[in-house]
């Protein structure tokens, strides 16, 4: 039993080191730059992490809504199969110039910002907005026996914008 809680324990070790390697910036979306679904999986330490990590990420992010809605994604950032299915949720995936046009007007897209160790935890934030406004959700992680965790104690928000501009989210 030992045994298995080491290899746990090393797992998740390497899995913060990957997470932890510099991020170097991805697609730009004028005043902000977004990583590619290539720099989220090193992030993530593997295809499978990041797959598990957004889609744990999103149905946390939208499993309270009530209202159908349509979410125009990054397709940049995630791949189709990363997304699950949810129920009164459509997700729809832009190009990288179509969310450069999306994010810069009052239209507005979903995005990812680079995945980020804190405290044993990982961190993946959705941020869903515009140029005016964006509103930013946290979401933390825990490998558990293979298994990625959230951990609900750590969840966290906030709304970013400016006054001079005639967008909101």
């Amino acid at each position: 039993m030992r045994v298995v809680g080491l290899i746990a324990s090393i797992l998740m070790a390497l899995t913060l080191v990957s997470v932890c390697r510099a991020y170097q910036g991805g697609l730009d979306l004028g005043n902000r730059t977004v990583p590619t679904s290539d720099e989220l999986i090193a992030q993530a330490g593997s295809e499978a992490s990041a797959r598990a990590l957004v889609d744990a990420s999103l149905r946390a992010h939208f499993a309270s809504s009530s209202e159908s809605q349509t979410i125009r994604f990054v397709a940049g950032q995630v791949r189709p199969d990363w997304l699950p299915s949810i129920d009164g949720v459509t997700f729809v995936l832009l190009t990288d110039d179509e969310a450069r046009v999306a994010y810069a007007s009052c239209a507005g897209c979903c995005f990812l910002s680079p995945i980020r160790a804190i405290d044993g935890l990982v961190s993946v934030t959705i941020n869903q907005g515009n140029v005016c406004v964006t509103r930013t959700n946290d979401y933390r992680f825990r490998l558990e026996q293979g298994i990625w965790s959230q951990d609900y104690r750590s969840v966290s928000g906030s709304i970013q914008g400016t006054n001079h501009c005639e967008c909101s989210p």
